[in-house]
Formats: structure tokens, sequence, C-alpha cells
């Protein structure tokens, strides 16, 4: 076997180490001495690939490592040290597609990480660390329809869920987290209408309820809440009519009550 050593004397800087390994590959060793900062190792494994290894020393701020994995895939590995920001990691999965996950360290802000789950599908995941703002996560489901929700930390305002429900239609969900006044509601229900239901949280004044009863016609419920003087409902009753019925709450003076029911009596009744 053939060895080759070239090292520096005390003043210098560089070590080159050049010998044969014994699969009969070859080894390269390269390095700086104490006051130096670089540190290169290249070297055949055990299946005749190559592994790199560059490095600096304690005081630089980034590690590049590549070396093929298992399956004769590569992976990439770059990340900063201990006053550095950024890590890197890319790698192939079990099915040979690609995982990649790029975040920022303590002091980033920033994770991303896209990969394919197991139906050959991409997860995509992007969020911000503790003093960022923003979740976005988009992923399939088991039908290959896609979950997206995005959301807001606690210093945000806005929750918005979009996903598909059991029938394949789309079930929407927007609202406003504990500063907020909004909250919307929009789905299918069982027989491929929609319900749409729109409420103010505890500091606003107005519930709407729109929904599809039993029979296909629509129910629309609208009232105050507690501070608030106002309910009003309409709704289709049995034989298809409507009945609405408007009310004062508490503090209010006026309750009108209409039905076709009572019209219809009312109509029938002689004058007097």
């Amino acid at each position: 076997m053939l060895q080759k050593t070239y090292i520096d004397n005390v003043n210098g800087n560089t070590d080159a180490d050049t010998k044969d390994n014994v699969s009969g590959n070859t080894d390269v060793d390269t390095k700086d001495n104490a006051n130096g900062n670089t540190y290169v190792d290249t070297k055949d494994n055990a299946n005749g690939n190559t592994d790199m290894d560059t490095k600096d020393n304690t005081s630089e701020n980034t590690y590049v490592e590549t070396k093929d994995n298992a399956n004769g895939n590569t992976d990439a590995d770059t990340k900063d040290n201990a006053n550095g920001n950024t890590d890197v990691n890319t790698k192939d999965n079990a099915s040979g597609n690609t995982d990649v996950d790029t975040k920022d360290n303590a002091n980033g802000n920033t994770d991303a990480d896209p990969k394919n789950n197991a139906n050959g599908n991409t997860h995509v995941n992007t969020k911000d660390n503790a003093y960022g703002n923003t979740d976005a996560d988009t992923k399939d489901n088991g039908n290959g329809n896609t979950d997206m929700d995005t959301k807001d930390n606690a210093n945000g305002i806005t929750d918005l869920k979009t996903k598909e429900n059991a029938n394949g239609n789309i079930d929407a969900d927007t609202k406003d987290n504990g500063n907020g006044n909004t909250d919307m509601d929009t789905k299918d229900n069982a027989n491929g209408i929609t319900d749409l239901k729109t409420k103010d949280n505890a500091n606003g004044n107005t519930d709407m309820d729109t929904k599809d009863n039993a029979y296909g016609n629509t129910e629309a419920d609208t009232k105050d809440n507690a501070n608030g003087n106002i309910d009003m409902d309409t709704k289709d009753n049995a034989n298809g009519n409507t009945d609405v019925n408007t009310k004062d709450n508490a503090n209010g003076n006026t309750d009108a009550k209409t039905m076709a029911m009572e019209i219809q009596m009312l109509i029938s009744k002689p004058m007097p």
C-alpha cells in the first residue's frame, strides 16, 4: 500500500495525508493545524461510493457533508455552527423521492419542510418560529384531495381552514381569534346543500344562521346577543309555507308574530 504524508512544521498551517484504504481506494485528508481554519476529508465508503466531509473549525460558520445513503442515493447536509443561522437537509426517502427540510436555528424565523407522503402526494409545511406570525400547512388527504390550513399565531387575527369533507364537497371555516369579531362557517351537509353560519364573538351583536331543513327548504335565524334587542326567526313550516316570528327581547317592547295558519284563520273568520 502506498502512503504519503505531508506535514508542515510548527510555524506552518497544512497537514496533507494521502493513503490507500482497505478496499484499494484512496483516502485524502487535508486539514489546518491549530491556527488554521479548514478540515477536508474525502474517502470511499464500503460500497465504493464517496463520503466528503468539509467543515470549518470553531471560528468559522459552515459545515457541509455529502454522502451516499443505503439505497445508493445522496444525502447532502449543510448547516451552520453555533453562531450561524441556517440548517439545510436534503435526502432521498425510502421510495426514491426527496425530502427537503430547511429551517432557521434559534435566531431565525422560518421552517419549510416539503416531503412525499405514503401515497406519493406532497406535504408542504411552512411556519414561523416563536416570534413569527403564520402557519401554512398543505397536504393531501387519503382520497387525493387537499387540506389547507392557514392560521395566525398568538399575535395574529385570522384562522382560515379549507378542506374536503367525506362526500367530496368543501368545508371552509374562517374565524377571528381572541381579538377579532367574526365566525363564518360554510360546509356542505349530507344532501349536498350548503349550511352557512355567521356570528359575532363576545364583543359583537348579531347571530345569523342559514341552513337547509329536512325537506330542502331554508331556515334563516337572526337574533341579537345579550346586548341587542331583536329576535327574528324565519323558517318553512310543514306545508311549505313560511313562519315569521319577530319579538323584542327582555328590554324591548313589541311582539309580532305572523303565521300562514293564523292568516288563513283570520281570513275565514266572519267580520264583527
